[in-house]
């Protein structure tokens, strides 16, 4: 501690004050600051001015390694310009550029950061290490650095003390700290690499093999394991960007196995990801460039890659070139015809195979069966792929006697699936044979019972045919809960005329997607949480989200099973149910983009099922927007006019304080309060209507009014009212015109009547029953109306035998 005291008071007047120099490391060493943050700081930090050095030292800025991840290109070109010294060329290493004479120039080692008199303080570490006092070698260390945090003595020896009392994590960071500050040769960075490896901190170690590339970019190993260590890590699907770094680096004259090798691994990667077009490019380039290379191997995967990417000129003449295989085209009508071919017997079935597909390509069929002859004793599950694309591929020609030959083939092996059935019954349909073609489903739904695609197939197949109750059959089995399959039973119920069975199959597509309402309280419980609440709404959505998107019917098909429930609905008179049915639906997210029209068909609803409550619920809601349609009216009036008249009028007031010149408000306001026997108070309404507007509508109302006010047994002046009912009913027959005289004379008939005016009411009756109704039309001839109610008055009068005439002569059933 003697030594360290001098060497601190010999130190200290060049020191910088800690108040001016940021003492990030002791932060980071008293655990203030966590490793990354240091090492953000030291990138940061700019070049501190050296007052021990005669000269100034450039500074490298350290290089955050951990905190990136892996380098990119771009990056890594800085990185090695950065360890490297000034008079080093950059390594151009982007991506997509090819390099044929490539020589990377001998780096000339880095000279200490460290001015003669740090170097002198930085040996005493070492020292006080040697000798074991830890303590005094970390405390010189951190002086050090801060008076040149770029050096990397410091970082080194603090690494050796850390490893040494046991603190690997601190070491390991010291070091990677030293390897970005100092000059490294690429077997520390492979190193780092591996050790960071056995930590499992894999991003960390490819940014180690990173560095040691760009030290040596040749070497075959290094890049071999930076690949291995992105699929460790399953750093994205970055494996294909370190071969392409190192094929650009390549000469395929000098290094021809290599370049084989690699672009094989690169070309396989891309065969399997369904990259046909970029694998057929890889391979290319080693047809182009190491011909003298090649094996069967290579042949076998470029020929694979072409014929996936339907490339069967290139193909062909590679089988041509490589394969000792003679063809002989012929240019017909324009296009290239094959009129021979010659092929030696000792050729793999891999490559006959690659020849059928062409020759098919070119319609070349008698060659192409001589082929298929030959291989099609091969063992399908080794060319089960082929197998099928040669299938595929006559399918699509017409040649459906052939691919049948291949395609009972694969059944015969591990690949035997639902589409290599459908295949087979595509082919039967097409040559006619429609009870082959149907034995041959049979076979497939018996094979495969959970494949729902197969039995749909099939049951379109038995639809065409007019075969309805086989197809409901294929749909019963196994009682699928697809929603194609549940909505193809409905068809054929419904075609069938199996109503029952097709509501229950509809309410069961329904129950895919809906919350089963079964009371109003429930409806309107739910229909606030709909509106208000994101978390039901995401309940909803998961509901939908059961189905499968691929098996989902689609929306507008499912409505119209929708409307024929409905409408069966209202024939059977089920009027519960209906209105249950569509409330339950008004919950569902997949019918949200028919919202609108559910509510309109719950209106009616309400009105069929008389539940007047809700519908003023839901009828109010039209007549607070903006603009409102008279049928929103009408409909108000029939879904509300049995309900709570005391609701009704509150809500009616509130709107004719809103806006007191709405005459529709006041309208329904006056017929409230007339069916409500506030005969008075709907007469002043209808006056004031009347006066706006003189409707013939409005004279019949103001006329019944004072009907039923002069019906009214404490009303005075009785005569007045019959009078002035009068004047009104003349009035509104000349605006209602001769046309509608039945209806005209039949109200007035029914007036006296009401009045027991009897002999009045029979004259207008007997003048009714001269005229025909305004619309040819049974629903508005009134005719039976007024001979009903003759036949009352003559009954009441005792006279059987007229009342008994007009009962004969006018209603008929």
């Amino acid at each position: 501690m003697a030594e360290y005291t001098e060497l601190k008071n010999l130190i200290d007047p060049y020191c910088m004050s800690e108040s001016s120099q940021p003492d990030a490391v002791t932060k980071f060493m008293n655990g203030e600051i966590s490793f990354g943050d240091y090492l953000q700081q030291l990138n940061e930090q700019s070049s501190i001015s050296n007052s021990f050095s005669e000269k100034p030292v450039k500074v490298v800025p350290a290089f955050n390694t951990l905190s990136i991840g892996i380098l990119d290109d771009t990056e890594l070109s800085a990185s090695s310009g950065a360890s490297c010294s000034e008079n080093d060329e950059n390594n151009d290493v982007l991506e997509g550029k090819e390099k044929t004479n490539f020589s990377s120039k001998k780096r000339r080692p880095q000279r200490s950061k460290l001015s003669p008199t740090l170097r002198a303080v930085m040996g005493q570490a070492n020292v006080c290490f040697a000798k074991g006092d830890t303590e005094s070698a970390v405390k010189i260390c951190l002086e050090i650095i801060k008076e040149e945090p770029n050096a990397s003595e410091p970082f080194r020896t603090l690494s050796s003390i850390y490893e040494g009392i046991g603190e690997t994590e601190k070491s390991l960071q010291m070091r990677i700290i030293a390897a970005h500050l100092g000059p490294t040769d690429k077997e520390e960075w492979i190193q780092l690499a591996d050790i960071l490896k056995g930590e499992q901190r894999y991003r960390e170690a490819v940014s180690c093999c990173t560095r040691a590339i760009s030290l040596d970019e040749l070497n075959v190993a290094i890049h071999e394991k930076r690949i291995e260590l992105m699929k460790l890590g399953r750093l994205s699907n970055l494996e294909d960007y370190g071969y392409h770094r190192l094929i650009h680096k390549l000469d395929p004259k000098t290094d021809g196995p290599t370049v084989i090798r690699i672009r094989n691994i690169i070309g396989t990667s891309y065969y399997q990801d369904k990259k046909f077009e970029k694998a057929c490019e890889i391979w290319n380039y080693v047809f182009r460039n190491c011909k003298e290379l090649i094996t069967d191997n290579e042949i076998e995967l470029y020929t694979n890659a072409l014929v996936c990417a339907q490339k069967y000129d290139k193909c062909l003449s590679i089988l041509r070139k490589l394969c000792g295989i003679s063809v002989l085209k012929k240019c017909v009508n324009g296009d290239e015809v094959i009129i021979d071919a010659t092929v030696c017997k000792d050729i793999s079935t891999n490559i006959r195979i690659k020849l059928a597909m062409c020759l098919i390509h070119y319609h070349s069929y008698d060659f192409a069966r001589f082929q298929i002859k030959i291989f099609l004793n091969e063992d399908p599950d080794q060319y089960g792929q082929f197998f099928y694309a040669i299938a595929s591929k006559l399918v699509d020609d017409g040649m459906y006697r052939d691919a049948l030959l291949l395609l009972y083939r694969l059944t015969e092996s591990k690949m035997n699936s639902s589409d290599i059935w459908f295949n087979i019954t595509l082919c039967y349909k097409n040559l006619g044979e429609l009870e082959q073609c149907f034995q041959s489903y049979r076979t497939a739904i018996n094979l495969f019972p959970n494949d729902d695609d197969i039995k749909l197939k099939f049951c379109n197949e038995l639809k065409s045919v007019g075969l309805y109750n086989e197809a409901v059959e294929v749909t019963l089995k196994d009682r699928s809960n697809i929603s194609l399959m549940i909505y193809e039973r409905c068809q054929l119920y419904y075609l069938l005329e199996d109503y029952d069975a097709f509501i229950d199959s509809a309410l069961q597509l329904f129950r895919l997607h809906y919350i089963e309402i079964k009371r109003v309280d429930e409806f309107t419980l739910f229909e606030s949480l709909f509106r208000s609440h994101k978390k039901y709404n995401g309940k909803l959505m998961f509901h939908f989200d059961g189905t499968d998107i691929d098996h989902c019917v689609p929306l507008e098909d499912e409505w119209q099973v929708f409307i024929k429930v409905c409408n069966l609905y209202i024939q059977r008179k089920d009027y519960d149910l209906f209105q249950q049915l569509v409330c339950s639906l008004c919950l569902s997210c997949k019918f949200l983009p028919k919202r609108s029209e559910l509510r309109s068909v719950l209106i009616l609803a309400c009105i069929y099922n008389q539940d007047y409550g809700l519908g003023f619920v839901l009828t109010r809601t039209f007549l607070l927007s903006s603009e409102v349609p008279k049928r929103a009216w009408n409909l108000f009036y029939l879904a509300s006019f049995r309900a709570d008249y005391s609701i009704i009028h509150k809500f009616l007031s509130r709107l004719l304080i809103k806006n007191p010149n709405d005459n529709n408000a006041l309208m329904m306001y006056a017929n409230h309060s007339f069916f409500a026997g506030t005969y008075k108070y709907a007469l002043n309404d209808y006056c004031i209507l009347y006066k706006k507007h003189e409707s013939p509508l409005l004279s019949y109302m103001i006329a019944l009014n004072f009907v039923h006010i002069a019906c009214q047994k404490f009303s005075t002046n009785k005569h007045a009212l019959v009078t002035q009912m009068l004047a009104f009913f003349m009035k509104y027959q000349k605006k209602r015109g001769s046309a509608a005289s039945q209806e005209v004379f039949y109200n007035m008939g029914r007036a006296f009547h009401q009045l027991e005016l009897l002999p009045q009411a029979m004259f207008y009756y007997n003048e009714a029953l001269s005229y025909k109704p305004a619309i040819d039309d049974a629903m508005f001839d009134l005719t039976c109306d007024i001979a009903f109610n003759l036949h009352l008055i003559y009954t009441n009068a005792g006279q059987f035998d007229l009342a008994k005439t007009y009962l004969e002569k006018y209603i008929v059933i």
